[in-house]
């Protein structure tokens, strides 16, 4: 890896990388093992031998002076006072985060002024010391949200080990053994429940039952009640929550409440899955889960202008999604999603398509979804967007290690494909999957540490930026160059094109070369996504006084397009037939309608075209389904013409932008309108 890199990485100075890796080199020096090598131009390595030992270590120094910043030692006193069944002294504060008195003091007050918001205050009893005021669902939900807040990748792993030992019973010296032995149960009733929950699902579901038991006595978390706990009774989770509960109370570790388990059941319902059987919906929530999924992909599919191929494969992986989320989301239980940042980043398109589809969802619980699990849905549907249509044939195959949850799985997954499309993930495996594995695959990737193989390994996070999608590229080159010298031969054509021009956008020209290489330049996907203003323009806007129906509506306003070539008679022709058969679906808004039809149908390139009337056309006999504006849209897949329909949707979106584009009497008006609703 090279050391510009590592420097955006972890936001740090040169300087302080090659500081760091001076210590590293002096630590495997002092371990008998080879420093890191160097390569100029190509950054630093561990050789294979180094990599293999390292495996073997096994006395790294757990208790190393690791200092925790300031949001950790924050996180670590709310979380002390939170647990704890009587006042907290000033001194216990101090040994507790190892820190001076004036920083202590300095971090209770940042920690006073975030809890504000959160209607909890810290307040001091003279020679008794701190303790939190505010009710009892206050606390609950921000234990919740620190409990959250552990797993996420904004804290160390020594987090999660500090508030192992805070949440212990005190009265067992044996932490470790009762954290295994609960991480036992859980997994034991994973079978029961017929799921394999993500890795930190099952961590995070260990402190709460520790949690469980270091409050056995206090009042319960929440109230609940008794309908809900009738409801909560019918599920298997329930059952499994009593499963768990007996083989504490058996082992005389641990003795739950019966609150506690009903309490634990809600846990184990909104915990995130990583697997889940195939299986036939039995509850009433099932049922109805199902039925707003098939409303979602719909929407989906009619906002984006887009049609998902294995449509009943996409349900069924959001449904196993979606049932914990739904129960997360009805009893108000917080989840990290340490990607929201790179979603609303790098797929932007699908989290607004998102959002406009999951109002359905949102009409059943009664409440908005959350950005967190909006951003998991759109991760669902983006995946999906990746790997529909795939036409290439498949050279190497790839196993995934991730633990990270069904959505993440399913983008990394997707991403991969769309590294080398001569790949093919035959699946996704948890850490105890892969080791049971019997099957040959060319290449493993892995989330996280596993030993070496004769199969070549590449480790990378849960979700690739720019920057590590490079990384990988380069790694694959590596791996594959040897045994199939031509698989990357669009790279010397790149170079040699380099020196004679310009090139603009290397990735889009790979792509192209590479498919061309192939013999299949016909399927060249246009890997930009244009904007709006460069698809609809003067050339392309239509003004008419009135069309005779909604057929010759279509007709006339995908005249532009077969007048440049992006379309042929065909696709015309498909596009009327899908509105017999299917009906007036086009008509996505009042006024508004937005025929498109299959690629295949007749597209060649993307377009887009807009016709204006005076006089509405009828799309059925129906006054909802009347039409003044028609907007022709010919896709080439499913997401180049994505950014352009985003910002259309937008602009009809709003009531006075929507209102101007209906009354405007000229094109200039329609460009003036397209132009301001045309940003990146």
């Amino acid at each position: 890896m090279e050391v510009d890199w590592l420097t955006k990485q972890f936001g740090i100075s040169q300087r302080t990388i090659y500081y760091d890796l001076q210590q590293i080199d002096d630590w495997l020096e002092e371990n008998r093992l080879r420093r890191t090598q160097r390569i100029y131009g190509k950054g630093i390595y561990l050789d294979a031998e180094t990599k293999r030992k390292l495996q073997d270590v096994t006395h790294i120094d757990n208790d190393w002076d690791y200092r925790f910043d300031q949001w950790e030692r924050i996180y670590l006193i709310v979380l002390h006072l939170l647990v704890a069944k009587a006042n907290v002294r000033t001194n216990t504060l101090l040994d507790w985060i190892n820190v001076s008195r004036g920083s202590l003091f300095r971090d209770m007050k940042k920690a006073a002024e975030w809890l504000e918001p959160k209607r909890i205050r810290i307040k001091n009893e003279k020679h008794a010391g701190y303790y939190l005021d505010g009710s009892r669902e206050d606390k609950q939900q921000l234990l919740n949200t620190i409990i959250k807040d552990i797993f996420s990748e904004r804290f160390s792993e020594r987090m999660e080990e500090k508030a192992q030992q805070m949440l212990s019973p005190a009265a067992l010296p044996q932490e470790d053994q009762l954290y295994a032995l609960i991480e036992r149960e859980i997994r034991r009733v994973e079978t029961m429940l017929e799921v394999q929950y993500s890795n930190d699902s099952v961590r995070s579901l260990v402190l709460q039952l520790l949690l469980a038991a270091q409050q056995s006595g206090s009042a319960p978390a929440v109230d609940i009640d008794d309908e809900e706990k009738e409801i909560i009774r019918q599920t298997k989770a329930y059952q499994a929550a009593r499963e768990i509960q007996r083989s504490l109370q058996e082992s005389g570790l641990v003795a739950l409440a019966e609150e506690d388990v009903y309490y634990f059941a809600m846990h184990l319902l909104g915990s995130r899955v990583q697997r889940e059987a195939a299986k036939q919906s039995k509850t009433k929530e099932e049922h109805q889960l199902r039925m707003i999924i098939t409303k979602i992909v719909n929407d989906f599919q009619v906002v984006g202008c887009l049609v998902f191929d294995e449509r009943r494969q996409l349900e069924d992986n959001l449904l196993a999604h979606l049932k914990p989320a739904y129960y997360r989301m009805k009893y108000d239980m917080p989840i990290a999603n340490d990607y929201v940042a790179e979603v609303q980043r790098d797929y932007p398109e699908i989290l607004h398509l998102t959002r406009r589809s999951i109002t359905h969802l949102e009409s059943y619980l009664g409440k908005p979804v959350p950005e967190e699990e909006a951003a998991y849905i759109a991760m669902h549907f983006g995946g999906w967007l990746h790997r529909d249509g795939v036409q290439t044939n498949k050279k190497y195959t790839a196993v995934v290690i991730c633990e990270n949850g069904i959505a993440a799985s399913a983008l990394l997954r997707s991403q991969l494909e769309a590294l080398l499309p001569e790949l093919m993930v035959e699946d996704i495996l948890s850490r105890q999957e892969y080791e049971a594995m019997d099957r040959h695959v060319d290449i493993i990737f892995t989330t996280i540490p596993v030993p070496e193989t004769d199969t070549p390994v590449i480790l990378l996070p849960p979700f690739l930026t720019n920057e590590e999608r490079d990384a990988v590229h380069a790694r694959l080159k590596e791996v594959f160059a040897e045994s199939s010298p031509g698989a990357f031969e669009e790279e010397a054509l790149l170079d040699a094109i380099s020196q004679h021009a310009t090139i603009h956008e290397r990735e889009q020209l790979a792509d192209k070369l590479r498919h061309f290489l192939r013999g299949d330049i016909s399927k060249v996907k246009e890997t930009t996504k244009p904007m709006l203003e460069e698809l609809l323009n003067e050339d392309t806007i239509l003004m008419e006084e009135f069309a005779a129906d909604w057929q010759d509506s279509i007709r006339k306003a995908s005249t532009p397009l077969t007048d440049n070539e992006s379309v042929n008679a065909s696709y015309i022709e498909a596009m009327i037939q899908n509105i017999e058969e299917l009906g007036p679906y086009v008509v996505i808004a009042p006024d508004i309608a937005i025929p498109h039809a299959r690629p295949e149908s007749g597209v060649n390139r993307l377009g887009m075209s807009l016709l204006h009337l005076q006089q509405p056309v009828q799309f059925s006999e129906e006054a909802k389904h009347q039409a003044s504006v028609v907007i022709v849209l010919a896709a080439i897949d499913n997401e180049t013409h994505l950014k352009a329909l985003s910002q259309l949707t937008e602009l009809l979106s709003e009531p006075e932008a929507k209102e101007k584009l209906l009354n405007a009497s000229s094109k200039e008006e329609i460009m003036q309108l397209v132009k301001t609703y045309s940003t990146q």
